[in-house]
């Protein structure tokens, strides 16, 4: 039996004997809660510190610590199949997250309603819906978390790692998301099955590189991705078609409106502008001192901005944003602010 206490955390007690077993320590101000998985083997403790901590349940191990509300969290529960914990808070929010082996995630933000002290939290039997209530009794609401509710479209997965980009097919019946841990999956937009999946050369000894954006050709048959190398796939079979290389990575890609041209922006202050071969056709030369983190061309295909930051101590006074006349590469306006990504409107203008 797990017991929450305000002065000594959670204790775990022999319900024959009613000796200990071990305690849960370590969040502030004691525990308010305590869950129990229904597969047996996490506990989670909630904290007036805003916390809420996943322990082993055969040990006593902690294993994760979920932060994300700003207030007390008054209250969790598990779904059926023990994969969630929905956490209520004085914030007046709910949180449902994803507990793995391996790690955790927050997955859905549930909106803040009325404050009456607290928000209680449960999940329906089937584990398709969260019921939340406030301690003043105000409000009482029912929320669709499945994949298909409304609350969320769809809860696509990526492999583990550092995230990278996401992007959609221009039709809109994919999304295509890559991983810093070096692979790039696109998935059916309506049922979140995955249809394509790419991962680094089996071959190489070396880990995949890190994958830290994407971008999809207008017509869908083409994917770029930035890393080490900007990359090519073709987007039905998987296979690479070209490699941009650049010396210190390449930062980020964008194909113009007809997918004709792709720009690769580079963490040394270099843009190469290529066809759909892989062919250079311009080669922009930032100042020394600075990367590129962002780069996206205008609707018409003759302008392209430029994001960029220094690599050193920041300077306020260093124009930061560059559109060019890719063709010619020159510099036609600069805009004085510090930015790490940039887009264009469609009409080109802003």
């Amino acid at each position: 039996l797990a017991i929450p206490t305000w002065d000594s955390g959670a204790l775990v007690v022999d319900v024959g004997s009613g000796e200990k077993v071990f305690a849960l320590q370590g969040q502030s101000f004691g525990v308010s809660d305590v869950d129990w998985s229904p597969d047996g083997r996490w506990i989670a403790t909630s904290s007036p510190d805003s916390t809420v901590r996943i322990w082993e349940a055969n040990t006593g191990r902690p294993r994760f610590t979920l932060v994300g509300h700003s207030a007390e969290v008054v209250a969790a529960d598990w779904s059926p199949d023990s994969a969630h914990i929905v956490t209520g808070s004085s914030d007046g929010t709910a949180k449902v997250w994803e507990i793995t082996e391996e790690e955790t995630r927050e997955v859905l933000s549930l909106p803040a309603q009325e404050r009456g002290g607290g928000l209680w939290v449960a999940f329906s039997p089937d584990g398709q819906r969260v019921m939340t209530g406030d301690q003043g009794i105000t409000a009482v609401k029912i929320w669709d978390v499945s994949p298909s509710g409304d609350q969320e479209w769809a809860n696509l997965p990526a492999a583990s790692g550092e995230p990278g980009g996401v992007a959609f097919t221009p039709d809109g019946r994919h999304v295509v998301a890559s991983s810093g841990a070096g692979s790039v999956t696109m998935w059916d937009a309506e049922t979140a099955g995955r249809s394509l999946k790419i991962d680094g050369d089996p071959a190489s000894p070396d880990p995949p590189p890190e994958i830290l954006a994407v971008d999809v050709s207008p017509d869908g048959r083409l994917i770029a991705a930035a890393g080490s190398v900007a990359r090519v796939w073709d987007a039905k079979t998987g296979e690479e078609v070209f490699a941009v290389r650049s010396a210190g990575g390449v930062e980020d890609v964008a194909w113009n409106s007809d997918g004709t041209l792709l720009a690769t922006a580079s963490s040394e202050g270099l843009v190469k502008v290529v066809d759909r071969s892989g062919l250079e056709k311009s080669v922009l030369r930032g100042d020394p001192g600075f990367r590129f983190s962002s780069v996206r061309f205008s609707a018409d295909g003759r302008r392209l901005a430029t994001a960029r930051l220094p690599t050193g101590r920041l300077d306020p006074t260093s124009p930061q944003v560059a559109i060019w006349d890719w063709a010619r590469g020159d510099v036609v306006t600069r805009i004085e602010v510090a930015a790490e990504g940039l887009a264009f409107d469609t009409t080109g203008r802003r």
